[in-house]
């Protein structure tokens, strides 16, 4: 492990934004320098549901709380910076990472890069304004080798009848495979899988060698070791009855609107639709009952907001990354776009940036209609769950409730908001994991800002 020194200047970008009149949502703090807090078991603060449009006076968070989101400001805009500048973004959701990138993550001010080998070079050319807050970690497998593994491995055992979820622990540099009705039983047949699996050139290669030969995962340090087996659990879907501030869809009998199933808004913004036209309106939710193109959307009370112009909800909506959001289109002109998120107490603020994968570590800032305000940390990035979606994953000490998804994640500094997500859903289970769509996977929406 290496600490460089050296200066910083530089902020974090930003893109993306909020509110809607009938339905708006929330964020949180954060500042800079000091060493990091310890993060306290009543660090998690709730907030009740508001229906009220009142913009009441911005109240400060608990000066401890808002220093743990602050002391990561600085190495949240340094992971952008790498992002943007050494990571390759496919259309398929998928990721290239530079050949020697292990993992990086968060903790407390610190941005640490795990890599195979000592060759800093390329992160030190884009980092060197974050010189001081980069600690180098060493790890034995290239995020590209585990990625390629866990989609290998787990492709092979749903052939063999199993229900898998996959995803990378980018600390601990280990592959986490977990298993719907896991027993003492079929826990040792996969491990007996595992190890056939590490051995088969033939079915289970991630790359050849200099004659073009397929090598076998344990050719290049891959073995059953790598490989965290533990018990999965179904995905819960956040979707429920109608309360607090709200997007419903519904149908109208005779004169009268009968809600059906609520949600809540994420963010508001623009999508492109060609010919230099943008489409005003906002994000949410790709898992609105019997969604589809031209499905209306409406508030609590039956009044008409816009239509869903845009989704994607596993591999529905006609885009490559299997994802869980949708945009809908503002139709009803009594609505006019805000660029604002509920914080804590209901109380609204302004976002002004976009943060389109957060890292591992990141502390965020959750709101649902129905669970209100809460913090959580990213534990993992880029895991597809059971129904093909693509999810980060944050942890988190409540459970968010029916109605919460399609509510926004975001971090905040000096009392404004850096859009981070929309919630997505939640693995049952303690202690409680939420699910949240990225921004990168929001197809052509860009978020408003002013």
């Amino acid at each position: 492990m290496r600490m460089k020194t050296g200066k910083s200047k530089a902020m974090w970008r930003n893109l993306l934004a909020v509110g809607l009149a009938a339905a708006m949502l929330l964020s949180v703090g954060a500042t800079a320098n000091e060493p990091p807090p310890e993060i306290p078991e009543d660090a998690i603060i709730m907030a009740e549901p508001v229906k009220s449009e009142d913009y009441a006076e911005f109240e400060d968070l608990d000066p401890k709380i808002r220093r743990m989101m602050e002391v990561q400001v600085q190495a949240g805009e340094a992971w952008q910076v790498m992002y943007d500048a050494l990571f390759e973004i496919h259309d398929d959701g998928g990721t290239t990472y530079p050949d020697n990138f292990a993992g990086g993550w968060l903790s407390g001010r610190f941005l640490h890069i795990a890599l195979t080998d000592g060759d800093t070079s390329a992160y030190d050319k884009v980092l060197a304004d974050y010189a001081s807050i980069i600690v180098y970690e060493k790890a034995e497998h290239s995020l590209n080798d585990l990625d390629k593994a866990r989609f290998i491995v787990s492709d092979a055992l749903r052939g063999e009848g199993y229900e898998v979820g996959h995803g990378v622990d980018e600390v601990q540099n280990k592959i986490n495979l977990e298993v719907i009705d896991l027993d003492r039983k079929s826990a040792a047949k996969i491990d007996t899988l595992l190890s056939a699996y590490v051995t088969d050139s033939k079915r289970m290669s991630l790359d050849s060698d200099n004659r073009g030969k397929s090598r076998a995962m344990r050719d290049v340090g891959i073995d059953e070791s790598v490989f965290i087996v533990r018990e999965g659990f179904e995905i819960e879907r956040q979707v429920g009855l109608c309360g607090g501030d709200e997007i419903v869809e519904g149908v109208i009998r005779g004169n009268s609107f009968q809600p059906m199933t609520g949600y809540t808004l994420g963010a508001c913004g623009t999508v492109y639709a060609g010919n230099g036209i943008d489409r005003k309106g906002f994000i949410t939710t790709g898992h609105i009952k019997g969604i589809s193109v031209g499905k209306e959307i409406y508030t609590y009370n039956g009044n008409k907001i816009g239509k869903v112009t845009h989704f994607s909800y596993g591999t529905t909506g006609g885009y490559a990354t299997p994802s869980d959001w949708a945009f809908i289109e503002i139709t009803n002109s009594n609505y006019t776009m805000t660029n604002k998120v509920y914080y804590q107490g209901g109380s609204p603020i302004s976002v002004v940036g976009n943060d389109s994968d957060p890292p591992v570590g990141r502390k965020l800032h959750r709101y649902g209609i129905s669970s209100g305000h809460d913090i959580v940390e990213v534990t993992e990035r880029r895991k597809p769950v059971y129904d093909g979606v693509i999810v980060s994953v944050a942890k988190s000490t409540t459970k968010s409730l029916k109605g919460d998804s399609g509510g926004p994640y975001y971090t905040v500094s000096a009392g404004q908001a850096t859009f981070s997500g929309i919630h997505s859903g939640e693995i049952s289970g303690t202690p409680h994991h939420t699910l949240f769509i990225p921004p990168r996977d929001f197809g052509l929406f860009t978020v408003k800002k002013n």
